[in-house]
């Protein structure tokens, strides 16, 4: 099966939350029948470890919070959720053909917006659509997908067509339905689109 990063990660954060939380409930129980210097002690204590606990919470359990605190935290992140405007001026050169100005407008528009989902989705179209350079577009798929982080429509059209290459390529069915359901369970599809990745799955396995 393939290494699930996230989940892992998950479950570490709900393991550390859990520690967080008993490490609270025990230091009241410690200092609880202390002086006065002793129930201060406890107190400061026990807040340290529920502030640490409540962010660990947010950070599992509220995902739209979470999104915000991890920006305010560690400072604005290169992507857009929006479409970059100049996204368009990069399907007209597209569609005119001028495959070179695209390559060099996609490079330029990567750097600053690399999380961008419908931006990874334009590059890998273009890549395996208008280049045919079948083997670089698997690549890109691939390595976008292993770092996704933004929940988006887009994302579950490069999954269906990375899945059409790894079929192409001729990728063991039972490695690619393990693939298939760990990206079930993350975060960066909508409800409404993981459907269809199980319907993909029972393709694979009827």
């Amino acid at each position: 099966m393939i290494f699930n990063r996230e989940k892992v990660i998950k479950i570490s954060l709900f393991m550390l939350f859990l520690f967080c939380v008993l490490m609270a409930i025990s230091r009241i129980s410690v200092h609880g029948s202390s002086g006065t210097a002793g129930a201060i002690s406890g107190l400061l204590e026990t807040l340290v470890w529920a502030l640490i606990a409540g962010l660990l919470f947010i950070l599992l359990f509220i995902n739209k919070i979470s999104e915000n605190f991890t920006v305010l935290l560690f400072g604005g992140r290169s992507y857009c959720d929006e479409t970059p405007m100049s996204l368009s001026h990069a399907r007209g050169f597209i569609a005119a053909g001028d495959y070179e100005q695209a390559a060099l407008l996609l490079q330029e528009l990567y750097a600053t917006y690399h999380d961008s989902p419908e931006l990874n989705l334009l590059i890998f179209e273009f890549y395996l659509d208008n280049c045919k350079k079948t083997d670089l577009a698997f690549e890109f798929a691939g390595n976008y997908l292993k770092s996704a982080s933004v929940k988006s429509p887009d994302n579950l059209v490069i999954l269906m067509r990375y899945c059409d290459l790894c079929i192409a390529k001729e990728m063991d069915k039972e490695t690619l339905t393990d693939f298939l359901l760990d990206e079930s369970t993350r975060d960066i599809y909508p409800e409404t689109e993981k459907k269809s990745i199980f319907e993909r799955v029972k393709g694979l396995n009827s």
